[in-house]
Order: C-alpha cells, then structure tokens, then sequence
C-alpha cells in the first residue's frame, strides 16, 4: 500500500472521470517504462520512485533547483561574509528596504532563500510532495501564479506587520499550496475510501511538521507570512474551483472573491507603503559596510 494518495482527475478541473492519483509512493516498481539512454529520462524515473507523477518540465522542479542552487551560493559565501548581510543582498525580505527603497523585488526572491540546510530541506521536501501533485492537476499556468501570487502575499504581510524582521523561505508560498490542497480535498472528500481519508491525514500532517517545526527553530522564517501565504492561496483557491455546469450563485461567489483577492493585496501594499518605518532602516547601511569590507 501507498500513503499520501488521492483522487486526481487527467488535469481539467471540470474532467467528468476521476483517476487514482498519489502524492507519495515507496514502490520502486511504480515508475513508467521510459528511455534508459537518455539521462533526463532516467532522472525522471527516478523522481517518480517516490513521487508518481514527477516531471522536470514544471515548475516545481525548476523552483527547486534554483532554490539549490541558491543555497549552495549562500552556504560557500557565508563562509567570509555575515550570512545576515548575504541574505539581504540576495533579496531577503526587509520591510523598511521595501518601502525606503522601493525593493519589490524582496516580495518574491525570499521564496528562493532559505537559512539553512534543515530549512531548505524540510521546504523542498513539503513542496515537492504538494507541488507535483498540484500542478499536474491544476496546470502549470495556475500553479505558477498560485505559487508566486501566495509568496508575495505572504511576505507583503510579514513586511507590513513585522518591519523590523528580515525573512526567508518558500513557506509563504507552500502554505498557498497547502490551501489549494486543502479545497481540493474538500471539493472531492466524498470520493474516497477510508484508507485514501487515512492516507491524507498522514500526508498533510507531515507537511505541515516539515514547515511549522523549522519555525521555532530559526529566527529567519517568516511565521505571520505563513498565514500570509495561505491566506492568498485559500482566496486563489476559491477562484480556480469550478463545476462542469457553475450556477449563478457560484459564479457571484468567484467574482466575489476576485474582488477580495484584490482587496487584500492593495490594503497590504497600502498598509506596507503608508508606515514611516525609516528609522527602522538598520540594515542597509550596514550591511552595505560589511559586504564592501568582504569583497
């Protein structure tokens, strides 16, 4: 037996056949017959091992090996430099540099960024289990605007309510995904068996132990982004979800929450940018001092 798995459709929305579907598997005879010869494919068969339907075409793959890639620069660098000041100059998220300087950027690299090796680690686990579950069904288009739209919500919320904080991590933007799952599971609980119940149980407190326990481990996660994040996700959620056959009400009820969504990004950018946190500014010159002294 597998845990983890669920019911997933071919990749509409509004398929009328639903099909097995598993986050997770340990069976090694699982994997499709591709090409031995090619390393892509082998890597792939790999993958699949323990997540079936893994590809390196999408966005959860290319995410992760930036944000590899990202920490292996961190790690070798903070070897001569304050992993703080490196952090920052990558783009952490920094309340006071965002309104000051006017740095959007640091809405969306932090997803990228991680503190450690258990923080990136206990990440990509949760997002790997989630994200190609996720996007295999959804699509990459709305997985890629879910996951990037949860990640800025989430750290517009951490800037605008903890401006004194410099924050890193892609849970802003896994919580997104743990609310999209969550309104899968809602739409199609009565689809499965007890087993299948069992299994998600297991799987989503598992994901949820991956990010919530790095929280109080490290002074660098951005809690109040988590529900930033998840916020965003639940209101993107609600929009992505559809039947076949959409009544009035529930065509009223997704406009209602594209207006919400909306709503929600400009108050926190109107919050964020209406606050005089200069003076909470004590990173920049710093750092500034400290990476110029390095180099």
């Amino acid at each position: 037996s597998t845990w983890g798995t669920i019911f997933l459709n071919s990749g509409r929305i509004n398929s009328e056949e639903m099909k097995p579907y598993e986050i997770v598997s340990m069976n090694p005879n699982f994997a499709e017959n591709v090409d031995d010869n090619k390393l892509w494919n082998r890597l792939e068969r790999k993958l699949r091992i323990f997540f079936p339907k893994a590809k390196l075409k999408t966005f959860t793959f290319f995410f992760s090996i930036i944000q590899i890639i990202a920490y292996i620069i961190i790690w070798v660098r903070s070897y001569n430099t304050d992993t703080i000041c490196l952090l920052f100059s990558m783009g952490a998220n920094y309340g006071p540099a965002i309104q000051n300087h006017f740095d959007i950027h640091r809405l969306i690299l932090p997803v990228f960024l991680h503190f450690d090796l258990p923080h990136i680690c206990a990440n990509l686990l949760s997002q790997t289990m989630l994200g190609f579950a996720l996007e295999a069904y959804f699509g990459h288009g709305r997985f890629l605007l879910l996951y990037l739209l949860s990640g800025i919500g989430g750290n517009l919320l951490e800037a605008a309510m903890n401006t004194e904080a410099i924050s890193v991590g892609a849970s802003t933007s896994i919580f997104g995904l743990i609310a999209l799952h969550i309104a899968y599971l809602k739409e199609n609980w009565s689809a499965f068996t007890e087993e299948q119940k069992k299994n998600h149980y297991i799987a989503g407190g598992i994901s949820l132990l991956l990010i919530i326990v790095p929280s109080f481990t490290s002074n660098h996660i951005d809690v109040i982004g988590h529900f930033g994040g998840f916020i965003a996700g639940a209101l993107l959620s609600m929009i992505y979800y559809k039947q076949s056959t959409e009544s009035d009400r529930r065509k009223k009820l997704k406009a209602a929450f594209i207006i919400i969504f909306v709503l929600y990004f400009a108050a926190l950018f109107m919050f964020l940018f209406g606050l005089d946190v200069r003076s909470f500014d004590r990173l920049s010159g710093y750092c500034a001092s400290v990476l110029q002294d390095s180099n």
